[in-house]
């Protein structure tokens, strides 16, 4: 009798997997197969909001597909047959505005995502300028700076010969000619209370000097990062920054060379620094500027077990109860028995 039952319950399972009743049911009892894991390296990539790269580990026993959902953020491969590790680039973010995409990564039947988010390059409403730096000629001259910010912003400067003028939008600096065989240098500090920018300017003199560097901007995410910084110059030349969480190497140097700038995790609010170069009474500037950490998104609710509310009975009424003819005979609610017989 027991194999008659065993066949019974077999071909009960293969009926309900033939209509489709617990497909459900099978699915999930298949992708919980330990034999095909997949599992990501990491589940969120802050990417700066220049052009970044990351590399992605996917480890599974299974052929895999990845895609991201958002055309400035690229993948390669895009599939594979076992574990890899993939690339993930991020173009430049030129929007006002920090943005987000989601890369999926699906193997056996399992999906596993990456989140991805990336700080603006321009922030609206933050202090900025159309150029950071002005190079006068030797016989001087005036240039007109485009300057964007949400709130009140000032303009300073430790040089007495260069001229500063602002009015709501624009940065005006004014250069006599310089006379002196050495070029000379300034600093303009722009700030609004939050945020501060330099704008470097360069005059030429008699004896030329030089002094170029590969960027003058440089937007990390907000993990720890490091970038090198080409120097071009035919000068000793020094760098320094004010920022304890920005570090320089070297500190100095003489000619054409690279000066590694790295900054350390940024745990609070988005954070500015600057970075001088000077050599031969000139001055370059490299304006950093790193993402704070994105919000933690907030929890949804999970909805609580739906409470019946409960229906008391109705009490049944008892029936009247029929009249007697005895004036003694009042009603009561206790139950009466009938008398015990007595022997005669």
């Amino acid at each position: 009798m027991r194999a008659p039952r065993i066949v019974a319950i077999m071909a009960a399972v293969t009926a309900v997997v033939w209509v489709g009743v617990l497909v459900t049911t099978v699915s999930v009892l298949v992708r919980l197969d330990p034999s095909v894991p997949l599992v990501l390296g990491m589940s969120h990539w802050s990417a700066a909001a220049e052009a970044d790269t990351t590399a992605l580990a996917v480890t599974t026993s299974q052929p895999w597909t990845a895609a991201g959902d958002q055309g400035w953020l690229s993948v390669m491969p895009q599939s594979g047959e076992h574990s890899a590790t993939i690339k993930i680039v991020a173009e430049p973010n030129t929007t006002p505005a920090d943005r987000a995409a989601v890369l999926t990564v699906t193997s056996g039947g399992t999906v596993r995502t990456l989140a991805v988010h990336q700080s603006a390059l321009h922030p609206q409403g933050m202090l900025d300028v159309t150029v950071a730096s002005w190079d006068v000629a030797i016989g001087g001259g005036t240039t007109v700076i485009g300057v964007t910010c949400a709130r009140e912003w000032t303009a300073e400067t430790d040089a007495t010969w260069l001229g500063v003028s602002t009015d709501a939008s624009s940065l005006t600096l004014t250069a006599p000619g310089h006379g002196d065989d050495s070029p000379r240098s300034a600093v303009v500090m722009l700030g609004d209370g939050v945020t501060t920018l330099p704008v470097t300017v360069n005059q030429a003199g008699k004896v030329s000097a030089s002094l170029t560097l590969g960027t003058s901007r440089w937007s990390p995410g907000t993990g720890a990062a490091t970038r090198e910084v080409e120097v071009t110059s035919d000068q000793t030349w020094t760098v320094t920054t004010a920022e304890d969480w920005v570090n320089l190497t070297p500190r100095t140097g003489t000619g054409t060379g690279s000066v590694t700038i790295s900054v350390t995790q940024n745990t609070a609010q988005r954070r500015t620094a600057t970075v001088l170069v000077s050599g031969g009474g000139m001055t370059r500037a490299v304006y950093v500027v790193q993402a704070g950490p994105r919000p933690a998104p907030t929890p949804s609710a999970t909805p609580g077990p739906t409470v019946s509310p409960t229906v008391e009975p109705t009490p049944t009424a008892r029936p009247p109860r029929p009249p007697t003819d005895d004036p003694t005979d009042e009603p009561t609610d206790e139950p009466t028995d009938d008398p015990e017989p007595v022997d005669p």
